[in-house]
C-alpha cells in the first residue's frame, strides 16, 4: 500500500517542496558540506549549514512535526561540526549541552526535541570517537516565562532570555572534569546560547565552543 500510494501521491520534499523524495539530493547536500566556521563572542561556533529557505522547512519538520527524515537531516548536520571541534583538543569527556526549549514547546510537540537532536548527534558521533566518553546533559532550566521567540527582534530576543536560565542542581555534577559543547538546532541572532553561556559562567564554567545544525549568515558571518 505504501508502494501504490508513493505512486499516486509522490511526496514532496520538506525543503524545496519539489516531488519525488522527502528530502531530495540537492537540498540534502546542504546538511551534507564541509562544516563551517564563526564564533560567537569569544567562543568558536561550528555549524553545519546556512540556515535559509530550503533548510528552514526541514529544520520546522524535525521540531513540529517530528518527521524522522529531517530529524535524520539535522543530526547528520552536526557531526561534521562536533568532529571539528574536538579536533582542535585533547577532549577525553564530553557533556552536550542542548539549549532548552519552552516547556510548552515539549508539551504541544509531545517531546523534547533538543535532548532527541543532542542524542542523535552523541549517536552518530561515539562510534567514530570512541577515545572520548561522551554525554548528554540537559543542564539548563527556565527560571521564569519567556516569550516565542518568533518575530522578535535582536534586541527583543535578547531582553527575552535576559537571565532566564539557571543549572539544573541535580545534573550539576555530571558536569565535573568534562569539556562542555552547547548545542542548538538553529542559531539566529544568538540570544538563547549567549544566555546559556552566561548561565555556565555565572558557575565559573566555560565551554569548549558551540555547534549548530543551522545558523543566520545575516547574524554569524560564515568562513
Amino acid at each position: 500500500m505504501r508502494s501504490l500510494r508513493s505512486l499516486v501521491f509522490p511526496p514532496t520534499c520538506l525543503g524545496c517542496g519539489d516531488s519525488g523524495a522527502i528530502i531530495c539530493k540537492q537540498c540534502q547536500k546542504l546538511f551534507a558540506t564541509a562544516p563551517t566556521r564563526s564564533h560567537l563572542d569569544h567562543l568558536p561556533l561550528l555549524i553545519g549549514a546556512k540556515y535559509q529557505e530550503r533548510t528552514a522547512g526541514i529544520v520546522l519538520a524535525a521540531k513540529e512535526a517530528g518527521n524522522a527524515n529531517a530529524k535524520a537531516a539535522l543530526s547528520s548536520a552536526l557531526l561534521g561540526p562536533l568532529e571539528h571541534l574536538l579536533s582542535s583538543g585533547t577532549a577525553e569527556k564530553v557533556a552536550l549541552l542542548p539549549m532548552p526549549s519552552r516547556a510548552s514547546a515539549n508539551r504541544r510537540r509531545g517531546y523534547d526535541h533538543s535532548a532527541k537532536l543532542a542524542q542523535a548527534a552523541q549517536d552518530l558521533i561515539a562510534p567514530r570517537w570512541p577515545s572520548v566518553q561522551f554525554d548528554v546533559v540537559a543542564i539548563f532550566r527556565h527560571n521564569r516565562r519567556v516569550r516565542d521567540q518568533t518575530g522578535l527582534t535582536p534586541k527583543e530576543r535578547g531582553e527575552n532570555l535576559h537571565q532566564a536560565f539557571s543549572l539544573d542542581p541535580d545534573q550539576f555534577l555530571r558536569l565535573t572534569g568534562q569539556d562542555l559543547i552547547l548545542l542548538d538546532d538553529v542559531i539566529t541572532t544568538g540570544a538563547t546560547v549567549r544566555e546559556g553561556v552566561r548561565a555556565l559562567k555565572l558557575a565559573n564554567l566555560e565551554p569548549l565552543g558551540v555547534i549548530a545544525a543551522c545558523a543566520s549568515p545575516r547574524y554569524f558571518p560564515l568562513r
